[in-house]
């Protein structure tokens, strides 16, 4: 319990008008007509007011002093955080052979967000320079049972565009490989014969791994409901896990994707891993050589055909025999039939062999008997002749994967080329990724500014100089915000060091401090036992020579609404984000950093109970937490909350209106980035979201008044009972229903009467996933650490006139 707030002096108008009268008669006997008609009592009114207000600010001198207080210990709030997306750039399709197959994306590329109700425009730029491919994804294989494989994409050759069927497990079936197949110039525009001195570019290619989200559809296109679970480990305990190897395809053979086959696979330098072994959403840098092997389809073997359940078209006159003389499925007269004289003229059969012979044959295994007679004549039959993408058209039966075709200058139809990338690990961790992208780059919500001048030194201690743009961002790299700053004087720019304050800092030492909130830079006192830090020479031009500004919630953009390219790039035909942006926070008001000042001072930016993390949680900045739960010696394990000594647990539930609302993976990053450096070195941390404990079946009678709507009234008690237990807006405070607490019966009646019209509730029957459980008939009894979760379909009343 907090001490109440005194106030200094507690007279109101009232009470000073009344003294004011009492001593009327001492000091004016004859002034008798104290009414509020007299001038006299109006002027006694005025002057209470007056003074009340007087002591209405006489009375803030302790929130003041409050205020001061904090300011003193350094509690000063909290800048606004810009929100964080990955950009995706479309290129251009290239009309000439020689067109460069790369785009390079420079750094601080500026894309706006295409909404023209916002107040102010919405500008996010790239974090990093990169070099885009004019290719895409045009294969994507998962092992599948046995030694089978499974694609996972499909490519529309018409707009060069990759969709990923559903989300899958790279490494499924506990076989750790990997197969990813690139295609150069995904839209064409010439046969592909124009292109056959592509090579594959050598240098750095950055893959963006997009992991499964909650919410997002599984392989079953069922929902994923979460929760998701982020661990961090002891304080210097190795939990990495086995790296994944990335290698390319570089050789010659044609049997590129057999099983446990390492024949012409090069190791590939992995420049970088945000993905911790794609176990999360991030950036894959590779080091690609200049000796990358372009492959067809068609020249893979049969047994690769087979292993992606295929059947391979025939390239030789006995592969054609095998497949007339084939009973599966009538596949040898279904042959037979389908080869016109056109096609048998294609693989070297002229019409009058083909009238005086084969036309003959009543079945498949007729014609497979003949070629051989035919061949020894001079006709040998050439199936490759006609391309294995054309086969499909032939005959359903040699239909080939959903991969990049093209025409040829004959017009027919061929397979692309294409790039074979392979992960392999060890680990069988199981993991669910959506897609892998090209050309994908990070953005936040904030723009950069350069050469700044904020003016001259005066050579006098402890100077102030504003920037003209503010918030200044915070690097979430160095924890620090972005600004570089420079003291310029005689044509010579020297460098000044951001530091947090002056404390302990050499009179001479060329510091600055910076409040990123209002952009300030104050400099030092240059004295040897002041505050510390120089005073820039007299007449110095202060610079910013950099520095990124931005911030707030409004950068937290849905996905799809980043897209107005600011200026133009060559190559580039448009950009988008796939996902929403997050992370942006406002900055915190001074009665939020008042309301977690008792909790700050407490715990002092270090967890050391149960409670401490969860209000560190709830108070992450750039994470929309509307509620946070730590459960101590407990780690998160199917469905449950395991014992697990030196283990705490968060629940994070976010500030989303969802009837099962589950942090996303961002969010889940955030959080463990912001509790990580405040935990002990012997606490092991777990972030997750929470889970939920399913009502099935809420029924009642529901007798109403005479002239009450049923329907209305069904309408009302449906919506109570659902906001009643609503994780985010539901509760006893309305505030959202608190973490293991027990739903009562009694609640529920109480919520039902309150609906207009209901006089009595009868019959009232809860079924819920602990009804088999022992436990008080009227209670349902929430595990901690749990939130009620009504299913679909769940709420059944019975609506009635009371007849009684």
């Amino acid at each position: 319990m907090t001490l109440p707030v005194p106030d200094l002096d507690t007279r109101r108008h009232a009470d000073l008008v009344a003294e004011a009268l009492r001593r009327v008669p001492h000091y004016a006997p004859d002034w008798t007509n104290h009414n509020d008609s007299d001038p006299g009592k109006a002027l006694i009114n005025l002057n209470a007011w007056l003074v009340e207000t007087l002591l209405y600010q006489i009375n803030q001198v302790p929130q003041q002093n409050y205020v001061a207080f904090l300011n003193l210990l350094g509690l000063s709030p909290r800048p606004a955080r810009a929100a964080e997306t990955e950009l995706t750039f479309a290129l251009k399709p290239l009309a000439l052979p020689t067109d460069p197959l790369t785009v390079n994306l420079p750094n601080a590329t500026r894309v706006a967000v295409d909404d023209p109700d916002l107040p102010a425009e919405v500008v996010f730029e790239t974090s990093a320079s990169a070099r885009a491919l004019n290719g895409a994804v045009g294969l994507a294989l998962v092992p599948g049972p046995a030694t089978t494989w499974k694609a996972v994409t499909d490519f529309d050759d018409k707009t060069g565009v990759t969709t990923w069927q559903h989300a899958f497990d790279p490494f499924r079936a506990g076989f750790g490989t990997f197969i990813l197949a690139i295609v150069l110039r995904p839209t064409v525009s010439k046969p592909a014969e124009a292109y056959a001195e592509d090579r594959f570019p050598k240098g750095h290619l950055d893959l963006y791994i997009e992991k499964t989200q909650v919410l997002d559809p599984d392989a079953d296109g069922t929902a994923i409901t979460g929760p998701l679970v982020r661990a961090a480990g002891l304080v210097g305990q190795t939990t990495e896990l086995p790296p994944v190897i990335w290698e390319v395809f570089t050789g010659a053979e044609a049997n590129l994707l057999t099983f446990g086959g390492d024949a012409g696979w090069q190791a590939l330098t992995v420049v970088a891993d945000g993905t911790a072994a794609l176990t999360r959403s991030g950036h894959v840098l590779l080091d690609i050589p200049g000796n990358v092997t372009g492959v067809r389809f068609d020249a893979l073997q049969s047994d690769v055909w087979a292993s992606l359940k295929l059947n391979r078209p025939p390239t030789t006159r006995a592969a054609l025999k095998d497949a007339l003389n084939s009973q599966e499925n009538l596949l040898g007269d279904a042959l037979k039939a389908a080869l016109t004289e056109k096609l048998w003229g294609r693989m070297g059969i002229p019409p009058v062999k083909f009238n005086a012979v084969l036309s003959a044959c009543k079945t498949g295994a007729d014609v497979a008997a003949k070629l051989d007679t035919l061949a020894a004549e001079g006709f040998d039959v050439n199936p490759g002749a006609i391309p294995a993408a054309e086969w499909a058209k032939i005959l359903p039966f040699f239909k080939g994967p959903p991969i990049p075709q093209a025409k040829t200058e004959a017009g027919d139809q061929t397979y692309r080329r294409l790039y074979f990338l392979r992960a392999t690990t060890t680990d069988t961790t199981v993991r669910a990724l959506n897609a892998v992208h090209l050309n994908t780059v990070t953005a936040v919500a904030a723009s950069t500014r350069a050469d700044e001048t904020l003016g001259q030194s005066n050579g006098r201690p402890g100077q102030g100089f504003t920037l003209s743009r503010f918030p200044v961002w915070f690097d979430p790299a160095t924890g620090r915000p972005d600004l570089s700053l420079e003291v310029v004087e005689g044509g010579l720019a020297s460098p000044w060091a951001q530091v947090p304050d002056f404390y302990g800092q050499a009179p001479d030492a060329q510091v600055y401090v910076l409040d990123p909130g209002t952009g300030q830079v104050r400099f030092g006192d240059g004295r040897p036992r002041g505050m510390g830090g120089a005073i820039p020479p007299p007449g110095a031009t202060i610079r910013a020579s950099r520095y990124r500004f931005g911030g707030g919630a409004v950068g937290n953009v849905g996905a799809g609404a980043v897209t107005q390219l600011k200026g133009s790039l060559d190559g580039v035909a448009g950009v988008s984000n796939l996902r929403a942006a997050q992370g942006g926070d406002d900055a915190e008001s001074p009665l939020q950093v008042q309301g977690r000042a008792p909790s700050t001072l407490r715990m002092q930016e270090r967890a050391m109970s149960a409670q401490d993390f969860a209000d560190l949680a709830q108070a992450t900045p750039g994470a929309a937490i509307h509620k946070a739960y730590a459960i101590s010696a407990a780690a998160p394990m199917q469905g449950a909350f395991a014992p697990r000594p030196g283990a705490v647990t968060v629940v994070i539930l976010p500030r989303r209106d969802h009837p099962t609302p589950q942090p996303t993976e961002a969010e889940l990053n955030i959080v463990q980035a912001w509790l990580d450096p405040r935990r002990l070195v012997t606490t092991e941390l777990f972030i997750t979201g929470p889970q939920y404990f399913a009502v099935q079946r809420l029924s009642a009678q529901l007798r109403v008044t005479a002239n009450a709507d049923l329907q209305t009234v069904g309408l009302a008690a449906r919506q109570a009972i659902t906001d009643w237990l609503h994780p985010v807006r539901g509760g006893p405070d309305g505030t959202g229903w608190p973490f293991g607490t027990d739903i009562y019966h009694a609640d529920l009646y109480d919520i039902l009467l309150s609906v207009p019209g209901v006089r009595r509730v009868a019959a009232l029957q809860v079924t819920h996933q602990a009804t088999a459980e022992t436990a008080a008939s009227d209670v349902i009894p929430v595990p901690e650490g749990h939130l009620p979760a009504l299913v679909d379909g769940a709420l059944h009343f019975e609506v009635i006139y009371d007849r009684t």
